[in-house]
């Protein structure tokens, strides 16, 4: 066998890495890829101190559309320091007479005589170097470099992969940025559901929806909040410049918390509803939600409250905020009802034709199930067709 081992923290592992299993594994013609999840390497300290059954499970869920690549728990399962010698010769003794491959960034090349046991690692293993884009410079002559020096088999290979680190991943997730192109979706979904690299107090209202809604539910909400971020990256360009040093985390805030009332027995959300519309109990919960997000989870941006009450049924002349979050509810990757798949392709440039065409396709449905629609989406679709007009005229 020719096996490949693609080591990291993997804190989180993210689509760069992937590239790099995938181009190896090809271009080498490997019979498997290893993701070799470090649990204290040399060269630096997990930040954030995420857990290994974290990381390799992240490493799982990025693997798992591929027959050819798994994840490995060998370090993990090591005391001590991941020193890739130890590693390489534990793997000569759990696959006798297989060639290995230990597969690096090309940045890397230079540190190589540096590891632990350099000179004896090289021998282990064949090098799988592949450049990232816009950083192949000396990079053959750190390869000839290694040949000559320690006779080391290296293969430097052309293609090049995203400039993705792990680093601003993290970074971005902290500050309720989007991070969908550099993730894989199930990777994505796992951090968020599982409340990696949030701030400390976002984390602490996340564990308590968790606890309030059932598995079900909890997984839309943190749908939400993905897709909160990624709307509001689509639309920032329509806030006001003031609005957006701080429309991501209102988002994030308002897609968290946007369905906290969800659950709650019917007596009690008549009560925080306050609204006697016949046949309104389908949107209490969001009405109701404003209140609770307030007494219970502390939210006193009323911009955020009422992004919350706004969610299900809209309004006239709602701002890009609760536009954002209504969005985010209604096509979240979770959701797979009937016509999902429709408003999410319908989720163009322009919020307010988003919003014309959710609204419209939701009193549809409404009307068709013979369900009464309340009137504040009535006059939601009556302000955004009107403001479509306006835009024609001018």
């Amino acid at each position: 066998m020719r096996i490949g081992i693609l080591g990291g923290t993997f804190n989180p592992i993210h689509r760069a890495h992937m590239q790099m299993a995938r181009i190896a594994l090809e271009s080498m013609a490997l019979d498997r890829v290893l993701l070799m999840v470090a649990a204290d390497p040399p060269h630096k300290r997990v930040a954030g101190a995420v857990d290994g059954a974290h990381r390799f499970r992240m490493a799982e869920l990025a693997a798992a559309p591929f027959s050819n690549i798994a994840a490995c728990d060998m370090e993990l399962k090591r005391a001590g320091r991941s020193y890739t010698f130890d590693t390489l010769t534990g793997l000569k003794q759990l696959y006798p007479g297989a060639e290995l491959f230990w597969i690096v960034g090309s940045d890397m090349l230079l540190d190589l005589p540096n590891w632990h046991r350099a000179d004896e690692l090289l021998q282990l293993a064949g090098i799988i170097a592949l450049p990232r884009q816009g950083e192949c410079k000396n990079d053959a002559a750190a390869a000839q470099a290694l040949r000559q020096r320690f006779g080391a088999r290296v293969a430097l290979l052309d293609q090049t992969v995203d400039r993705i680190s792990s680093t601003e991943i993290r970074e971005r997730v902290f500050h309720a940025l989007p991070v969908q192109s550099l993730a894989e979706p199930a990777v994505e979904r796992y951090f968020y559901e599982e409340g990696l690299y949030l701030p400390d107090a976002v984390n602490a209202l996340r564990a308590q929806m968790q606890r309030a809604l059932s598995p079900k539910r909890y997984r839309h909400v943190m749908g939400a909040v993905r897709q909160a971020a990624a709307l509001t990256q689509r639309y920032l360009e329509e806030a006001a410049p003031q609005e957006r040093a701080d429309l991501f985390e209102r988002a994030r805030l308002a897609a968290l918390l946007h369905d906290c009332a969800k659950q709650m027995d019917e007596q009690r959300l008549a009560v925080l509803a306050g609204d006697d519309t016949p046949g309104a109990e389908p949107v209490w919960h969001a009405f109701a939600g404003a209140v609770v997000a307030k007494m219970t989870y502390g939210v006193r941006d009323e911009a955020v409250l009422r992004a919350i009450r706004l969610h299900t049924t809209g309004e006239a002349n709602m701002t890009l905020l609760e536009r954002i979050v209504y969005l985010a509810d209604l096509t979240e990757p979770e959701r797979n009802y009937p016509g999902a798949e429709d408003y999410r392709a319908h989720l163009g440039p322009d919020s307010g034709a988003a919003m014309r065409f959710a609204l419209a396709g939701t009193i549809r449905r409404l009307g068709a199930q013979g369900a009464p629609v309340h009137p504040a989406s009535l006059r939601a679709e009556r302000y955004f067709q009107q403001d479509q007009r306006e835009q024609d005229h001018d």
